[in-house]
């Protein structure tokens, strides 16, 4: 291996098969986590994940939990004031305490994250706009500012709404809702059972193409990084990543349809729930919240 250090990254050399010698640095040791630590959680929202410890909100029909969230994005469509979005977060609140959501399923958000939104909130300010706020003689305008904070509420509360529907609804029930609430539009003999089953592979399919997503990610983390990192190499080794990830969900979806061509029909429950008396008070919780953001 005598002149190989000016094109070789790396040189292991063997004896019977064992490793001798490696150039390369030794892996940081871990981290060791003492009794009754936690190890530190990755940043990232969960999704499509049931809560382990079911309460009362989990128990309420997939239908009524999804007719509530098109409900709360209907209001703040038409209503995006504080007063709405104060009692619709409200009314999350009370639903985060009786769905027992606890404290460590909370999204941890990256900090590339607040950084963005320090400086989204910092050139708002520079904007202007009434009502103008005087400061030691000069005069700021927090128009823009409080627009763009109201805009990010509406989305966070969006979000929250999304988030606590997927923790307390299995995605078994999601089918059965779809075709509670597409009810009405098979009247008028629209395809409405295609729709459903269509939706729901879709779904079911969610969870297999973000594990391969992330073990893809995984593998290209174990790979050795390059020694310069150039906006030219970084913009094809993101347009290699994403090749790669519409190849899998291509295979993935070849495979399925073999599957379900095989097997001779759609293996998808699309049972109809029925409301039942936790519904009730579920939509008249959240209607009450409602009014209350109008009156």
């Amino acid at each position: 291996h005598e002149g190989t250090e000016a094109i070789a990254d790396r040189r292991i050399t063997l004896d019977g098969g064992r490793v001798v010698h490696d150039t390369a640095s030794p892996p940081p040791a871990p981290h060791a986590i003492a009794p009754g630590e936690r190890p530190p959680r990755a940043a990232g929202i969960h999704l499509f994940r049931v809560l382990p410890k079911p309460g009362p909100l989990h128990r309420v029909s997939a239908a009524t939990k999804i007719a509530a969230l098109v409900a709360i994005g209907v209001t703040l469509a038409i209503s995006p004031e504080w007063r709405t979005i104060g009692a619709i977060a409200a009314a999350l609140a009370v639903g985060m305490v009786v769905g027992r959501v606890p404290f460590g399923a909370r999204p941890r958000l990256p900090r590339w994250f607040a950084i963005a939104v320090l400086v989204g909130l910092s050139i708002n300010f520079i904007a202007g706009g009434p009502p103008n706020v005087h400061v030691l003689g000069s005069t700021i305008g927090c128009g823009a500012a409080l627009d763009w904070l109201r805009a990010t509420s509406i989305a966070v509360i969006l979000l929250v709404s999304a988030l606590l529907v997927s923790w307390t609804t299995p995605f078994a029930d999601v089918p059965g809702a779809l075709a509670t609430l597409t009810k009405p539009a098979g009247w008028l003999r629209l395809p409405v059972d295609e729709w459903v089953t269509t939706a729901a592979i879709g779904l079911r399919s969610l969870p297999l193409m973000i594990d391969e997503v992330r073990t893809m990610l995984a593998a290209r983390r174990l790979r050795t990084p390059p020694r310069v990192h150039r906006p030219r190499s970084l913009l094809a080794q993101g347009a290699s990543l994403l090749v790669a990830i519409a190849i899998v969900a291509v295979r993935r979806a070849h495979d399925f349809a073999e599957a379900l061509t095989a097997r001779g029909q759609l293996a998808v429950s699309t049972t109809r729930a029925r409301p039942g008396m936790r519904d009730l008070c579920f939509v008249a919780v959240l209607a009450l919240a409602l009014v209350a953001a109008f009156a």
